[in-house]
């Protein structure tokens, strides 16, 4: 899924399917602030073809007027059957962004897998541990209360994490 505003200040959404596979289903879209209150949300049907560049236009979307876009972001999920898809965007830079200090908890599941979550959005994590382990998935957005599961290649040390919100200090 994509996003782009056009000159005119309209957003335009986007379902991307460069597979081989039609797909069907439910387009959701929802605006949270950084601490997950739902502020909007939509959904509708939406078809997307093999090889396509799907225009998914979910109205009426809100005026941003409304909307405190340094404290906001835009989720859109696409459920296909078993299959499902999501994207965040931002409304504005990230130098701009409110953001508040997160607290990252990681929990262990076992030696090679761990889980991590966070009370507010912390943009761009990113985990690192002393003894050069290999995270399935780094850099990342990490939405308020959401847990992602991460598989590590080896047993971590100590994990250290770091987000945008350190960086800005």
């Amino acid at each position: 899924m994509s996003a782009e505003v056009t000159d005119s200040g309209i957003y335009k959404f986007f379902v991307i399917n460069d597979g081989i596979q039609n797909y069907a289903g439910e387009l959701k879209a929802e605006i949270r602030n950084f601490k997950g209150q739902l502020l909007w949300q939509r959904s509708s049907y939406c078809k997307s073809d093999a090889s396509s560049n799907v225009s998914a236009i979910l109205l009426p979307f809100p005026s941003l007027k409304e909307i405190d876009t340094q404290n906001s972001y835009l989720k859109m999920e696409f459920i296909s059957g078993d299959n499902h898809w999501e994207s965040s965007f931002f409304f504005e830079k990230p130098k701009n962004l409110k953001l508040s200090k997160p607290n990252i908890q990681i929990r262990t599941i076992d030696e090679l897998t761990i889980e991590i979550s966070s009370d507010v959005l912390a943009k761009d994590v990113f985990l690192s541990s002393e003894n050069e382990v290999f995270f399935e998935d780094n850099y990342f957005d990490l939405l308020p209360n959401e847990k992602r599961i991460i598989k590590l290649s080896k047993a971590a040390k100590e994990i250290k994490v770091k987000s945008l919100f350190d960086t800005m200090k």
